[in-house]
């Protein structure tokens, strides 16, 4: 059977239908868990999940040319954190992020927090 490329789809409606997560180690067990989860979650609603990983330091700014470079939908991140001028750039460009287990008090991104 062949298989259609989304791509041509893409183009027209603006939407890469990827969220991108990053993330800068696996030490806490519960990432793994929790990016499993998301996967399942974001596959019902048709998304697609395209994982980073950043440095030890937790600094996403590094990578985030690459992530800006498919387009993505949204950004999660966990366990990194996002500099201001890259949290106004996804501001500016409409991209939605959110920071898992992590917040910033500039107001230009939601959190999700857990005990």
């Amino acid at each position: 059977m062949e298989k259609c490329s989304r791509l041509p789809g893409n183009w027209v409606t603006a939407r890469s239908r990827i969220i991108g997560v990053a993330i800068s180690y696996f030490d806490n067990q519960f990432y793994p868990q929790v990016l499993e989860a998301l996967a399942q979650k974001l596959d019902t609603l048709n998304y697609h999940l395209l994982l980073f990983v950043g440095d030890r330091e937790g600094n996403v700014d590094r990578i985030f040319d690459q992530i800006m470079q498919y387009r993505v939908d949204g950004i999660t991140l966990a366990s990194v954190t996002l500099s201001l001028d890259l949290s106004e750039e996804c501001l500016a460009a409409g991209i939605p992020v959110v920071l898992f287990n992590r917040s910033q008090e500039n107001g230009m991104t939601s959190s999700v927090n857990s005990n």
